[in-house]
């Protein structure tokens, strides 16, 4: 029996650290500010809402939790791509990380760099 509860406790938190570090499609959820940067600075140009969704996401993981020069892949039915991070730094009480976002799409490739910090409430606004 306790065995068992030392195996829960771990996987338990793990299945949940998922959900935390995937994003949300909501309009305030943690991926929202890097879908809105993707759409402005042209790099989803013909991409379907599943793709942009998977590429903000991407973007998410790379800056919270990716090592730096190590591209998170990611990949829908009509396009591919990865998001390759800098190492973080701090500004002020924010960390921030510079990326550069890669989309291959119909038979294009579209490159992009930015820079983004993380906010109080946790989520990575691009800055402009």
């Amino acid at each position: 029996m306790h065995l068992k509860s030392r195996l829960f406790v771990p996987f338990c938190c793990l299945s949940l650290s998922a959900c935390i570090t995937t994003g949300s499609g909501d309009a305030n959820g943690p991926t929202s500010a890097l879908r809105a940067e993707i759409e402005k600075s042209g790099l989803a140009a013909g991409l379907d809402p599943a793709a942009r969704a998977k590429a903000a996401s991407a973007e998410f993981e790379a800056l919270e939790n990716g090592l730096a020069g190590v591209p998170v892949k990611w990949n829908a039915s009509s396009a591919l791509g990865e998001v390759t991070p800098d190492p973080a730094y701090v500004i002020g009480e924010m960390r921030c990380r510079r990326y550069k976002h890669v989309i291959s799409s119909g038979g294009q490739t579209r490159s992009g760099a930015a820079t983004a910090c993380r906010d109080a409430s946790g989520r990575w606004v691009p800055l402009d």
